[in-house]
């Protein structure tokens, strides 16, 4: 049921790989990507997708195959990088929000991990 790390064996459904009526998602989970809080969503749409279908007499057949890495690193309150042009407009989100906490941002379709202060 776990790897040497301890980590949970799933199949691609978020089913255990011993026992098809329960799932894990999130950090726990042996799968081979980066552990991320803007990834657990997407784990659980799938297994509660595949949840219900099971509850309603069917099979589990939505299945995952990942998603893309993603490094955010903010510089300063209005400022952003990655490695990616596609997150560019990421500085246009953070200056329109306002937070003294830590949030998740969706900006541009993708959860962003943002800490600290951000004022327009």
């Amino acid at each position: 049921m776990l790897n040497p790390r301890g980590q949970i064996r799933i199949e691609n459904t978020f089913q255990l790989k011993s026992h098809t009526n329960i799932y894990a998602i999130g950090d726990v989970i042996d799968w081979q990507e980066q552990k991320q809080a803007a990834k657990a969503p997407k784990h659980a749409q799938i297994a509660a997708e595949n949840i219900l279908s099971q509850i309603n007499g069917g099979d589990a057949k939505k299945t995952y195959s990942g998603q893309p890495e993603l490094i955010v690193i903010t510089n300063g309150k209005v400022r952003c990088s990655s490695p990616s042009s596609l997150f560019h407009t990421f500085s246009q989100c953070v200056t329109s929000c306002r937070s003294t906490a830590s949030h998740i941002w969706a900006c541009s379709g993708v959860s962003h991990w943002a800490t600290g202060s951000l004022a327009r």
